[in-house]
């Protein structure tokens, strides 16, 4: 169920509302830190559990069209989880949010930018007992929520060469999107690319 429109000619939206009932649903949950000799028992790698989720949601868009040089748009969504058997929706964050700017700057330049946002979620932190291999522990852990943007800048040095230079994750945070796997800091990617004709 949603609304679909436009507020002017250069501007649109979307709304919508979704409810949705899913039988077994794949999540993933980190894997138990086992202490043995095996390179993924150190809480660096993932399980998948099976549960009947259901799933409330609200999505929002908005969109801007300028001459086709200048696009922009803007996304939201709000998730309320259900689970049947496990005690937490795992990993599914219950706010995301984008932002898309593009700007064709003149015929040879252009530019643009992408930035990203991710609520809270959930994930399992298991530790087995080395000695007593069927005594483990476990707790639920929060996964704070994170913050990605991203630009880029090229030049098209005619219609087959283009030059561009890319920075990704500009605000330099460490956030780790699954538990135990911090993302890089700041990167920076300069390249080319070159159409062919056949």
């Amino acid at each position: 169920m949603g609304l679909k429109g436009q507020l002017s000619n250069t501007i649109s939206y979307a709304i919508k509302g979704n409810y949705t009932s899913e039988k077994n649903k794949p999540l993933f949950v980190n894997n138990p830190i086992t202490g043995t000799d095996q390179a993924y028992t150190y809480g660096n790698s993932f399980g998948v559990v099976y549960d009947d989720v259901t799933t409330l949601g609200v999505y929002g868009e908005i969109g801007v069209d300028v001459n086709r040089s200048f696009t922009m748009t803007l996304k939201g969504g709000y998730y309320h989880y259900d689970t049947k058997f496990e005690t937490e929706d795992w990993n599914l964050p219950d706010v995301t949010a984008s932002l898309f700017l593009d700007y064709q700057i003149s015929q040879q330049w252009y530019t643009g930018a992408n930035v990203f946002f991710a609520g809270e979620r959930k994930d399992q932190f298991t530790i087995i007992n080395p000695l007593f291999p069927t005594v483990f522990t476990t707790y639920a852990t929060t996964l704070e929520s994170y913050f990605d943007a991203n630009a880029h800048v090229g030049y098209h040095i005619n219609d087959y060469l283009s030059v561009f230079v890319k920075g990704n994750n500009l605000v330099g945070e460490s956030y780790a999107k699954w538990q135990n796997t911090p993302v890089q800091g700041i990167q920076f990617l300069a390249g080319g690319t070159y159409k062919f004709d056949f």
